[in-house]
């Protein structure tokens, strides 16, 4: 588990750093994009993750992530986590309406589903369930990092997201801290270096 957090964050870095240069060129929307990512650490690979965003002109929107384990890694671990959001974006915000998390090792599988009438999130895989009061701008695990593509394009000092996992409502804050050039076999991008 040590190993996947790293990864997690390394990947959320990375993911931030190339996703922010080539889509937020509008305010309102990142383009539809695929990334494309090798996971390693040093010179031991851990595997591959692929994201996908797509949107409708009508503004429904897909957003998935794929995880494969390879290498050396997956003597250890040879699971894939596939999680994919839907919803509506709208002026810029993502309105989450479902979220979908798989994991292949011990079959894994949980869905919340955001239920704007009555203002709550509920996780259905359960037996007994879980539900919450949803907070105004509410976002799955996922999709907030497509919205802080958006956000980051106004320059801020400071982002906050209440964002939903598996059946607790988190509160994730981050603070801009400067900028860095980042080197990848594309070339050299800006990147904004975020504290969380």
């Amino acid at each position: 588990h040590r190993a996947m957090r790293l990864l997690s964050g390394t990947l959320f870095t990375l993911g931030m750093t190339l996703a922010l240069a080539r889509a937020v060129l509008a305010l309102d929307a990142p383009a539809p994009f695929t990334a494309v990512y090798a996971l390693s650490q040093g010179a031991i690979s851990f595997g591959t993750m692929e994201r996908k965003f797509e949107v409708d002109p009508d503004g429904a929107y897909r957003y998935t992530s794929r995880m494969e384990a390879s290498g050396v890694f997956s003597l250890v671990r040879s699971d894939s986590i596939v999680e994919s959001s839907r919803g509506l974006l709208q002026n810029g915000e993502f309105r989450p309406e479902h979220y979908d998390y798989r994991n292949s090792r011990g079959n894994k599988h949980y869905t919340l589903r955001f239920d704007y009438p009555q203002a709550r999130v509920l996780r259905s895989d359960q037996a007994k369930g879980w539900q919450a009061a949803m907070p105004p701008g509410l976002k799955d695990k996922l999709v907030y990092q497509l919205q802080m593509m958006v956000d980051l394009a106004a320059a801020p000092e400071a982002l906050r997201y209440a964002v939903a996992d598996k059946n607790k409502l988190k509160d994730y804050r981050f603070a801009v801290r400067g900028e860095e050039k980042v080197k990848t076999g594309k070339g050299r991008y800006r990147a904004l270096r975020l504290e969380k």
